[in-house]
């Protein structure tokens, strides 16, 4: 849903579907019509909106997400959508993409072509690197795309903070979450879920990035608390991150603080 408005994009598939696997559909609940249908090649995997706002440097005006099992495309949102920006991916079929709504960062991430990395583009404008389809007026003074390695392995989750200056990952093997700054693009932390394999199923931040939640299918979330710390030194294969405590079925707040110039994770059930 495109915020408080009556606008749903919708995918189609399913057992005795209207649409097709491969269409993505905006939906009016106002008018209970559809306003748009946008047929591909391959499946639709997931569809985002990002409503209109006004910054004092630009507008930026609604866009429509939509991203296949191996691409995405951006979209002006209106009555004759505009590809404003396509790119190729790895293999994505959980549709992993998240636009950040505040008015000044209209950020988008989704996995890049590289296994476990990830794609940062400027949906104000974005310019169309590595597209067929030339940069609009308006996308030529836009940044280009920018990409973090994230994981060695495949993509599972992907979330940004409220205001995009933060994105959480994980990767297939389920063991850890990676915090990036999106800005500089280091990594901030290293939250450790636990020591066996599992499918993480949902990352959230809080309304003040203080906290992070973490879910999986092993039926546990786990909360980490006091996210705001400085860029770690540390390589993916082997992290100088102290690990976090996990709980059973109840939820878990753990408080990380700095100890002896190393990352510490102190549980605290509330």
């Amino acid at each position: 849903m495109l915020f408080r408005t009556s606008f749903l994009g919708l995918l189609g598939g399913g057992h005795q579907a209207r649409l097709p696997p491969n269409t993505a559909c905006l939906w009016d609940g106002v008018e209970q019509k559809f306003v748009l249908e946008l047929s591909y090649g391959s499946d639709v995997r997931a569809v985002r909106l990002r409503r209109d706002r006004q910054v004092t440097a630009y507008v930026t005006s609604p866009k429509i997400v939509v991203v296949l099992a191996n691409a995405v495309k951006v979209y002006t949102f209106d009555a004759s959508p505009e590809l404003l920006y396509q790119t190729e991916t790895c293999p994505n079929p959980l549709g992993l993409c998240h636009i950040c709504q505040t008015p000044d960062n209209p950020l988008v991430v989704f996995p890049g072509r590289r296994l476990g990395s990830v794609m940062l583009v400027n949906a104000a404008g974005a310019c169309s690197g590595g597209s067929s389809t030339p940069p609009t007026s308006s996308a030529t003074s836009m940044p280009p795309p920018r990409q973090i390695v994230a994981h060695e392995n495949p993509l599972v989750a992907l979330t940004l903070n409220p205001d995009g200056s933060l994105m959480a990952t994980a990767s297939q093997r389920g063991t850890l979450v990676r915090i990036f700054s999106t800005r500089g693009l280091e990594l901030l932390q290293e939250l450790r879920r636990g020591t066996n394999p599992a499918l993480i199923t949902c990352i959230c931040f809080d309304s003040t990035s203080s906290r992070i939640g973490v879910a999986s299918t092993h039926g546990t979330v786990h909360v980490f608390e006091n996210l705001s710390m400085p860029p770690i030194d540390t390589a993916f294969s082997s992290s100088s991150v102290a690990a976090a405590a996990a709980t059973s079925t109840a939820s878990a707040a753990l408080r990380i603080r700095a100890s002896a110039g190393r990352q510490m994770a102190q549980p605290m059930i509330k």
